[in-house]
């Protein structure tokens, strides 16, 4: 989730099934919760396979299929960032068009901005300048969409970063993230053992990362 603290207001990204993924809008000062954005482009997966170390990860005995998932907010709590986890694309948009509720469906849709290309991942955050630090499950990696909207790895190491899921900002910490080998349990391709080496990570962002994010 996403909490902006200018608008009172927390931004969730609802998975559900492959064709139903949304966001919801919660309003913290009235507990109004509003899905938005329901099947839209942005937040159902794409129809393409996620392959880590050369396997394709299966769910239920077929291929993964994951909607929206990762998620972030700017340091001006002007922008959402989010993506579903089987997509190489990332998209933005407006809090002011989240929190808009005389927007219809189609109008409040027709407001998202495919942002940059990025690798399937399950994660994102970003620092004060807008760098985006994203999760690449594809690589085993954490990669970075800089502000020129160009994605680049940043970390990366088949072990130690395998399936990389959640960042925490830490200020003059730098970043934390946490890595988990989903994949390789028996919810995804029925694997066993089910892993047991478990990594919380930090590395240094391009710039603060702010805390909250």
């Amino acid at each position: 989730m996403a909490v902006d603290r200018k608008h009172n207001a927390i931004y969730i990204t609802d998975t559900a099934a492959d064709t139903t993924s949304a966001l919801l809008v919660l309003d913290i000062n009235t507990g109004l919760v509003r899905r938005v954005l329901e099947g839209s482009f942005a937040t159902i997966p794409e129809d393409k396979p996620l392959v880590i170390d050369g396997k394709t990860v299966n769910m239920q005995g077929k291929e993964a299929r994951v909607g929206v998932n990762p998620i972030t907010i700017d340091v001006e709590n002007k922008w959402v960032y989010f993506a579903p986890m089987s997509s190489r694309s990332i998209y933005r948009v407006r809090t002011a068009d989240l929190l808009n509720t005389d927007l219809s469906a189609k109008a409040l849709e027709k407001q998202v901005e495919r942002y940059a290309a990025k690798n399937m991942g399950d994660g994102i955050t970003i620092d004060k300048e807008g760098n985006l630090y994203v999760s690449d499950l594809e690589n085993n990696a954490i990669g970075v969409i800089t502000t020129d909207r160009k994605y680049s790895v940043l970390h990366q190491d088949n072990n130690i970063l395998s399936w990389v899921e959640g960042f925490a900002n830490a200020g003059p910490e730098g970043i934390y993230a946490t890595s988990n080998k989903l994949h390789r349990s028996p919810a995804f391709n029925n694997e066993s053992p089910t892993p047991n080496k478990f990594y919380i990570l930090q590395f240094t962002p391009k710039a603060f990362a702010s805390f909250g994010r």
